[in-house]
């Protein structure tokens, strides 16, 4: 380190120079040069055994790079299926005396899985000899004509004894003397005729639901023979003369509340304009 200093006495900028070089060259040999025993030592601990008494240089296979580890014994066969992911629909795993009213409450729309019934509904066009010209019609599954139509499944023997024990207690007795037909004629003269249509269709509604009939006898009135026999002549051949029986129907309307409410203002007409 001395000799730097004699050799460039009169120029500093040389006397810095040397300093750093020599400063390097020393930083150099103590530090990134090793010695023999340490690259030795080095290479002993790269090649230290495993645990089956193996070196990394004593393994000849190349090794793999998994990313996912596998089970050993999936490659032996002794790895069994693997299981279905998805559970079974209800329909198959629902015994026998399953408590229906619990599983179909209430209408909704048809559920192949839930429904442990084989209902078809449909037509698919078939193959040539097999079932004629059309074959089977399609099962439950995914099938859209058996969820487009109403069903009765909410309405079972069980449904309708379950809902009655329910609603009993809200009820009322019958009432003494209307045991007989000819006795509730009697306390109700008027007789009201109303329709509903249940079928397959792409809408529930249908056009003959909204007829209306009134139905009820003359002698109800309680005319004198000049009322009856002008209200005769008003309603013409809706009269029965063999039993008195006076029929009216009502379906100008769209709505079925609408002629129920139309009849009773032509019954309300014809009473005060026989008078």
């Amino acid at each position: 380190m001395a000799a730097p200093f004699s050799l460039c006495k009169g120029n500093k900028f040389l006397l810095c120079v040397n300093v750093i070089q020599n400063n390097l060259a020393f930083i150099s040999t103590s530090t990134f040069v090793k010695s023999p025993e340490t690259r030795n030592s080095n290479r002993n601990r790269r090649q230290r055994p495993d645990a089956a008494g193996k070196t990394p240089s004593d393994k000849k296979e190349f090794r793999k790079l998994l990313l996912v580890k596998k089970d050993a014994r999936r490659f032996d066969g002794s790895r069994e299926k693997p299981k279905d992911m998805y559970n079974p629909p209800r329909s198959k795993k629902m015994s026998v005396d399953v408590d229906w009213p619990s599983v179909w409450p209430v209408a909704q729309t048809y559920k192949q899985s839930v429904v442990p019934l084989p209902l078809r509904q449909g037509a698919v066009q078939g193959q040539e000899g097999t079932m004629g010209e059309h074959g089977l019609p399609p099962q439950g599954y995914a099938n859209t004509e058996l969820v487009k139509i109403p069903n009765f499944l909410h309405l079972t023997p069980r449904h309708i004894k379950q809902q009655c024990a329910a609603i009993k207690k809200f009820c009322t007795r019958w009432p003494e003397g209307l045991e007989t037909p000819q006795q509730m004629k009697e306390h109700f003269p008027l007789e009201v005729t109303t329709s509903d249509y249940c079928f397959s269709s792409n809408s529930v509604r249908d056009s003959r639901a909204r007829v209306v009939t009134f139905k009820f006898n003359m002698k109800d009135l309680q005319l004198d023979p000049h009322s009856q026999d002008k209200m005769k002549r008003l309603l013409g051949n809706r009269y029965d003369p063999q039993t008195g029986d006076i029929t009216l129907v009502a379906d100008r309307c769209p709505l079925k509340q609408q002629n129920y409410d139309y009849l009773r203002y032509v019954m309300t007409v014809l009473y005060f304009e026989s008078w």
